[in-house]
């Protein structure tokens, strides 16, 4: 019999330096790292850079990312988890200690502004290129003082925008020029609902946007209009916001009167959910419901609709790119609200 099994406390301490020995071997050789469950909602640097290649192929063809461009693909996936946060307090921050614009303040479009303008913002850095950036409503008329939604927009892209901005008000546009707060803003001034100011603009402005803002006055008829014109003059990839849809069927406004002058017939909200039904249901297998089918011929989708992502009082349109793999819309504009 052995010396190790005729002495315990030999034999205990002989496995004890055994067992140390190999400890050390295994964690010379074997890095142990905690796993990242969600790896794109890190805020280290070093965590993002690490962990960019597995957020690309978890998220890269969600807005069509190329697996080579992963600046912007982080953009996005950073602002679908922090985006609508840092444009709020964005908003505020520009105008502090006034109120920000209503669109975070009676509103929540911060939503929708922050998951789409922050990725767009990023490839324009990346190829140094300027957004052609145009909104209808520069906050004449309300109870705040206008112009806040400038300041934003301002201070969101920099040097990295072609901003425009058309008000119905002169008087207004012409006040805040003198108070310096529209430097570096290309301003016009008309009435959306009236093709003749609109093709004014698309001359003045030479058309061909990548971003449209309808923040105007709201009426179906005026969005109608604006839409009309102006989504043949959004660039492919282009985003086309309209807000304020909530108030579409408001007809005892006691300052603006009747929004729903169209008595039911044209109300904005019904026409892009029966565009969301096209873009869900092709025609081939939409059935033989005849109510359904009058509403598609009534308000048939725009052509080259891409996607329509729709929020708490508010929606945006996304423009197909040229030669687009995607299901794309091919419906003819003219006269579709």
């Amino acid at each position: 019999m052995s010396f190790i099994t005729k002495s315990p406390l030999f034999a205990f301490l002989f496995g004890f330096v055994l067992c140390a020995l190999l400890a050390v071997f295994l964690t010379s050789t074997v890095t142990i790292r905690e796993p990242t469950y969600f790896p794109w909602a890190a805020d280290d640097e070093a965590e993002e850079e690490r962990s960019s290649s597995s957020r690309r192929r978890l998220f890269g063809n969600m807005l069509q990312l190329q697996p080579e461009e992963p600046r912007a693909s982080d953009a996005v996936l950073r602002a679908f988890s922090d985006g609508p946060d840092r444009f709020k307090k964005l908003a505020y921050s520009v105008v502090a200690p006034d109120p920000p614009t209503d669109k975070v303040s009676t509103h929540s479009y911060q939503t929708m502004y922050g998951l789409f303008l922050y990725p767009l913002l990023a490839r324009a850095r990346r190829y140094n290129m300027k957004i052609k950036f145009f909104e209808i409503g520069m906050g004449c008329g309300m109870i705040y003082p206008s112009g806040k939604s400038v300041a934003v927009w301002k201070a969101l892209f920099g040097e990295f925008v072609d901003l425009w901005e058309a008000d119905l008000d002169p008087n207004c546009v012409k006040r805040q020029i003198e108070l310096g707060k529209l430097k570096g803003v290309n301003m016009l001034v008309g009435n959306q609902q009236n093709p003749v100011h609109v093709n004014r603009w698309i001359q003045e402005s030479g058309g061909r946007f990548d971003v449209i803002i309808d923040d105007g006055g709201h009426f179906n008829h005026e969005i109608k209009a604006a839409f009309e014109l102006l989504w043949p003059q959004l660039n492919p990839g282009g985003l086309y916001f309209i807000e304020d849809l909530a108030v579409g069927r408001m007809i005892h406004d006691p300052k603006y009167g009747h929004y729903d002058e169209t008595k039911g017939e044209y109300v904005i909200s019904d026409i892009i959910q029966s565009w969301i039904d096209q873009l869900l249901i092709p025609d081939e297998k939409v059935g033989s419901d005849p109510a359904v089918k009058a509403l598609r011929v009534k308000h048939p989708v725009p052509s080259n609709v891409k996607w329509i992502f729709c929020q708490a009082e508010a929606c945006v349109l996304a423009k197909c790119l040229e030669n687009d793999s995607a299901m794309c819309t091919k419906g003819v504009l003219k006269g579709v609200l």
